[in-house]
């Protein structure tokens, strides 16, 4: 049940956010206190592992997530809270709050946000349960897909959704002529769709490499995956190094999550780079197609514009160029989604 908030201060200015999460990579909760810093905001920063009340749980792996079912928070953080004097608590997924948080913090307005699709019935049905009945606490919250709005809106009023976004300190262009890769992907693996497209175009002779977590082992045809040999992650310069270092750099979307773009479809213009990836009405309003970026449908469409490009110095150049400066124009980085936080929290709590 909701829990109902009286007097809650109607903001003239947000002067201090108390942001809490893992805080495990440079691209998440970090990138948002840096976007968040830039406004001038005050920001505390509370990373769920250093409270965890049963301290085993803090060596954990992440992916164990044994911690969705354990209660945090000790008091003494409480008062530290307090004493911080927050107008905003933003919860960077926020699966490990109980409910006295939320009765501890009832004055003070709670947001929260989500990069993953948490309504596509693959979540245990425990940590479902677990996930979800949070939602009725918070006052307003960000997603990263419009086709999640719907599914928020049963749990909490205000919501908006906030577009991935790339790290200017990071993600940027480099004078790199020297392709060296002619395809790349780097991304995660999955049994989607991206497994086909894999597939058909090493069956057509295309030089791709991929840069990707094991997996790939278990979805990829063996003989596949022998001719590619997937390569390990990369982050940070290795990332981008390697997507200044090919000609065209795929992107596919998550079949799990139900997206409709994703990171690298900014990340990858900002470093320069040739984006070709899955054709979506998102994709479409992002950038122009065959003049900022290229997309596709289905393998054939995929394939032959590889061999286009890869034939086409100067039009994919071009294309590049153009995709860069869109990104830069158009605000994909992660200063201007703060901004856009920012805007609409005002907006929120006027409003509400």
């Amino acid at each position: 049940m909701k829990i109902v908030k009286q007097n809650l201060k109607r903001m003239s200015e947000i002067k201090n956010v108390v942001l809490i999460g893992y805080f495990d990579y440079l691209w998440y909760e970090k990138a948002f206190s840096e976007g968040l810093k830039s406004l001038g905001l005050n920001i505390m920063e509370i990373r769920f592992r250093d409270y965890y009340r049963f301290k085993f749980t803090k060596y954990l792996p992440i992916q164990k997530k044994i911690s969705y079912f354990l209660p945090i928070f000790p008091e003494s953080l409480y008062s530290k809270i307090k004493d911080f004097k927050p107008d905003i608590i933003l919860m960077y997924k926020g699966y490990h709050t109980d409910k006295k948080f939320f009765e501890v913090f009832k004055d003070i307005w709670i947001t929260g946000y989500e990069d993953d699709n948490i309504f596509n019935n693959t979540l245990p049905l425990i940590k479902d349960k677990i996930i979800k009945r949070k939602l009725y606490y918070y006052d307003s919250y960000h997603c990263d897909r419009e086709s999640d709005i719907k599914y928020y809106q049963k749990y909490i009023k205000n919501v908006k959704v906030l577009l991935e976004y790339y790290l200017p300190w990071i993600h940027y262009k480099e004078n790199n002529t020297n392709k060296t890769i002619d395809v790349s992907f780097i991304g995660h693996a999955e049994n989607d769709k991206r497994v086909r497209y894999i597939e058909y175009l090493v069956q057509n002779n295309i030089k791709l490499k991929i840069f990707g977590n094991k997996n790939w082992k278990k979805y990829l045809n063996k003989e596949i995956y022998k001719i590619i040999a997937p390569n390990n992650s990369i982050f940070l310069d290795d990332y981008r190094d390697t997507i200044n270092s090919t000609k065209i750099n795929l992107c596919f979307f998550s079949t799990m999550n139900n997206d409709v773009t994703t990171t690298r479809v900014f990340e990858i213009p900002a470093c320069g780079g040739f984006l070709l990836c899955e054709r979506t009405k998102a994709m479409q309003e992002l950038y122009e197609e065959g003049k900022e970026a290229e997309f596709f449908d289905n393998e054939d469409e995929l394939k032959d514009k590889i061999q286009f490009y890869l034939k086409n110095d100067s039009a994919r150049e071009k294309i590049a160029q153009n995709g860069y400066e869109r990104c830069l124009k158009s605000g994909y980085d992660i200063y201007s989604r703060m901004q856009q936080w920012y805007n609409d929290m005002n907006y929120f709590m006027k409003n509400t």
